[in-house]
């Protein structure tokens, strides 16, 4: 049985008021399960819980894969954590920026997720690269996070390079909006669709102005919302209007301001 653990610092609280540092071990998964954190190596047989159906429950499944090609991958990722590393400890944040920008499309999840929270924390000096990688098709897949990683790293500066790019998703959403089939949403149901992928890039875009506060995006979220709610493919009330509503909210906080 092989453990894939990660070490954390936890702060314990003795009857609520006294606090120390402590430190441990986690399950390296990303939703803290222990049984996803675990190996079984029985003979040449490799075996790990896993959630065949989502949603579904985590089964006990047998691995197609070797122990020799599992040792390699681990091996593959202890050097991108090596290189991940060296890349945080670079001062100069656009070439920070650029040495994290390889991990953002990585096939290691967490280190994607990293890889884009990192960028977020790196300021204007990042804005370069992560526009770069926004326009590049290659990256279509990271463009909501990338939004996201925009409106942190560029600050009130990049108010009106988000409200270019809703213009350009409210260009879209005119022209393909009439033309949806009730129930598009599920008509692709790759994580990856091009259409959710495109209506997460909107969402985004749309909180990153509300977080920035950019004035000039006024019109266009009134005009998005008004569009999103005229439509009933888009507007579907089992979740698809939440994007009209976060136009309302961010409508509300640009009139207040």
């Amino acid at each position: 049985m092989v453990l894939f653990l990660s070490r954390t610092d936890e702060t314990l609280a003795a009857n609520g008021t006294d606090k120390v540092g402590a430190q441990g071990w986690k399950p390296s998964d990303l939703m803290d399960s222990l049984n996803a954190s675990v190996l079984w190596i029985e003979g040449y047989q490799l075996c790990c819980f896993t959630q065949l159906l989502n949603p579904g429950p985590s089964v006990l499944f047998a691995l197609p894969d070797s122990e020799t090609k599992v040792r390699n991958r681990v091996a593959e990722i202890k050097q991108i954590q090596e290189n991940m590393t060296v890349a945080l400890a670079t001062t100069d944040r656009a070439e920070r920026a650029e040495r994290l920008k390889p991990y953002v499309r990585s096939d290691v999840f967490p280190a994607q997720l990293f890889a884009l929270a990192e960028l977020g924390k790196s300021g204007s000096d990042a804005v370069r690269t992560i526009l770069e990688m926004l326009d590049d098709p290659s990256f279509a897949d990271e463009s909501p996070e990338l939004v996201k990683a925009l409106a942190q790293a560029g600050g009130e500066s990049v108010g009106a390079e988000l409200n270019s790019r809703f213009r350009a998703d409210l260009a879209f959403w005119r022209s393909k909006g009439p033309s949806l089939s009730q129930g598009w949403w599920n008509e692709d149901a790759r994580i990856h669709a091009s259409l959710r992928e495109r209506y997460d890039h909107t969402y985004q875009l749309v909180v990153g102005l509300e977080k920035r506060q950019y004035t000039g995006a006024l019109n266009t979220a009134t005009q998005l919302r008004d569009l999103w709610r005229s439509l009933p493919q888009p507007n579907d009330p089992q979740g698809l209007n939440e994007l009209a509503k976060e136009c309302d909210k961010l409508i509300r906080h640009l009139q207040t301001n």
